[in-house]
């Protein structure tokens, strides 16, 4: 790959990637909260599943476990119970409890690699915590922002999932340089979910339509 052509289209994407996050993100609650333990529980409970319906669903479930300790020491009957609605309910129910109870009434902690350690919160989720509540510059590689970056990039695997390939990763990182890491993400999780999906992308109406080396290949970009 040219290095020196990727670092030009990298600063020619996150401009647009910025531009179009302006009226596109999608309106979260939990993009707006500032509490890393209820990004992790939301993480918890958005996994194999679909954002938006679920949105009205995690601010009740967090209102019944505001704090760690609610998760550790309630029935776990009763934790199954009320994750029926988010589906995989007893494997939930074992991570959240496992969860509570590494935490405890300990302050969450704020190192990436700390966060790691926590039981229930796998690399993604650690990645998002650590980006959206802490600020730093962390990729947060989903199949959406992987499929996003490969496609952008040309980047050819062989073989493995593309959002645990080395190269998408620096690249996904070498995209957060400068000072608005949590935007840049947001903007290729909702691009990912929004415009450049798996099957049948809207490439006529995606902000990188110009530096994208799968609608070059597609001749999109003509």
């Amino acid at each position: 790959m040219n290095y020196m052509g990727v670092s030009s289209r990298k600063a020619r994407v996150r401009r647009a990637l910025l531009r179009w996050g302006r009226s596109n993100f999608r309106p979260f609650w939990w993009r707006q909260v500032k509490d890393p333990y209820t990004l992790a529980v939301v993480e918890v409970l958005l996994r194999q599943t679909r954002a938006t319906p679920i949105q009205a669903l995690a601010k009740d479930f967090l209102s019944k476990y505001p704090t760690p300790r609610s998760l550790a020491i309630g029935p776990q009957s009763q934790l199954e119970a009320d994750l029926l609605p988010f589906g995989l309910n007893v494997q939930r129910a074992e991570q959240l409890r496992a969860l509570g109870e590494s935490l405890g009434d300990q302050s969450f902690p704020k190192k990436l690699e700390a966060i790691l350690r926590l039981p229930g919160v796998g690399p993604y989720a650690a990645s998002a915590i650590s980006c959206f509540i802490f600020g730093r510059a962390v990729p947060v590689i989903d199949v959406n922002i992987a499929r996003i970056v490969q496609r952008v990039f040309g980047v050819e695997i062989i073989k493995g999932e593309p959002r645990k390939n080395k190269e998408v990763a620096q690249l996904a990182q070498q995209l957060l340089d400068g000072k608005q890491p949590r935007r840049i993400n947001w903007a290729l999780l909702d691009l990912g979910a929004l415009v450049c999906t798996q099957r049948r992308p809207k490439c006529s109406q995606c902000p990188l339509l110009r530096s994208c080396s799968y609608a070059e290949l597609l001749e999109c970009a003509a």
